[in-house]
């Protein structure tokens, strides 16, 4: 598109030029340089009015994805667990395919949010009343029975009560440890640390391991963003989506998501919010 403004701009002035008998008026030159002024002008709203269509198509496309993949998903799953009950399908064959339908579970969910935070502007979240750190001890039990090789801890001083939504806070925690876990360096322990404030409360999680770039802190951030080629190779095949999902959480709940990676001191992510 940008090619055929350029070729677009070329002729007329080719063309204008081949015109020219006598000395350039001013009046003309007013005329070229509004001439240049609307093509430049014109291009730059193509070029938005493109990038937007592109976005909408993208968003649009994995919106219907992510909702048209959870009913043949949940069928999937259901179906395991009915032969395995009928004693069709003993429990060890059937653990490979629920884990698979769980992570394809998961992958759609990013998606879905993903598709939720670029069409509402802001990720969508139904506060209710409950306490966080029972929460997130779930959250990390679970997560040890995943990572039953990684020991991950938990530290928590102070009153938790407030108003949240516990799902999309589990998300978030959920989605930390296992970033922790994965980039983090194999055995090392892996550490949640909650504090409580009057108005507000934060917690962290952190991991040893190398040190995230300083050029990667803020596009890991970024949708569809990944880190370090090394990076890459730990963790093929994600969709750089789960840092993101991270921020949108902690947006909605109007608090703060920060990162400090040091070398010899390891990597925390740091998230405080109001209650």
């Amino acid at each position: 598109m940008i090619t055929e403004y350029r070729a677009l701009r070329a002729s007329v002035l080719r063309l204008w030029a081949a015109t020219k008998t006598e000395a350039t008026q001013t009046d003309e030159l007013q005329q070229l340089t509004r001439f240049n002024e609307a093509i430049d002008q014109a291009m730059t709203e193509s070029v938005a009015r493109y990038t937007e269509q592109v976005n909408r198509s993208a968003n649009l496309f994995m919106g219907i994805l992510g909702h048209d993949i959870r009913n043949p998903l949940g069928t999937i799953l259901l179906s395991a667990e009915v032969l395995t009950r009928s004693g069709q399908l003993s429990a060890k064959a059937a653990e490979p395919i629920v884990n698979s339908a769980k992570r394809i579970q998961g992958i759609i969910e990013l998606i879905v949010d993903f598709s939720r935070a670029q069409s509402d502007g802001v990720m969508p979240i139904r506060p209710q009343p409950g306490n966080l750190e029972k929460q997130f001890r779930s959250v990390v039990d679970e997560t040890r029975v995943r990572h039953p090789s990684t020991p991950v801890q938990i530290n928590a001083t102070g009153n938790f009560d407030g108003a949240w939504d516990e799902g999309r806070m589990g998300q978030l925690l959920s989605n930390l440890l296992e970033n922790a876990i994965t980039y983090g360096t194999k055995g090392e322990p892996v550490t949640l640390t909650m504090t409580a404030g009057s108005g507000d409360v934060k917690f962290s999680v952190h991991n040893q391991g190398p040190a995230i770039p300083a050029q990667d802190r803020e596009r890991i951030f970024e949708p569809r963003s990944r880190g370090s080629a090394a990076d890459e190779q730990r963790a093929p095949g994600g969709l750089g989506l789960g840092l993101y999902i991270c921020r949108e959480i902690v947006r909605a709940h109007r608090g703060t998501l920060s990162l400090r990676s040091e070398p010899r001191e390891g990597t925390s992510f740091t998230v405080s919010i109001p209650r």
